[in-house]
């Protein structure tokens, strides 16, 4: 007799996950160990802008994504990390996404 799988799909269901605070919450803290790591190696001559580093949901539409970033105030961070004609990058952000990935 042949095995076969049956896949109910209940889009009810993954929209209320998609909004449910308690795993929109447990998300977020998969993304600390992140967030820990690019403000530990990030530059720091206040520490202000290491400090400005977090986590947040962002929701489009139907999809929930996470955003790993810095205050705006602190736009500076993105010369280090990318770069600029004067001066190499000096990635923070992107080298602590690939080691929790």
């Amino acid at each position: 007799m042949p095995l076969g799988v049956t896949v109910v799909w209940n889009e009810a269901a993954l929209l209320a996950l998609h909004d449910n605070p308690a795993v929109l919450a447990e998300v977020l803290a998969m993304a600390q160990p992140v967030v820990e790591q690019a403000r530990a190696d990030a530059p720091k001559r206040t520490g202000l802008g290491a400090a400005s580093i977090h986590a947040e949901v962002v929701l489009h539409g139907a999809q929930a994504e996470i955003d790993v970033g810095w205050a705006r105030d602190r736009f500076y961070l993105k010369f280090s990390e990318l770069g600029t004609r004067k001066m190499p990058a000096r990635p923070f952000l992107v080298p602590a996404l690939d080691r929790y990935l």
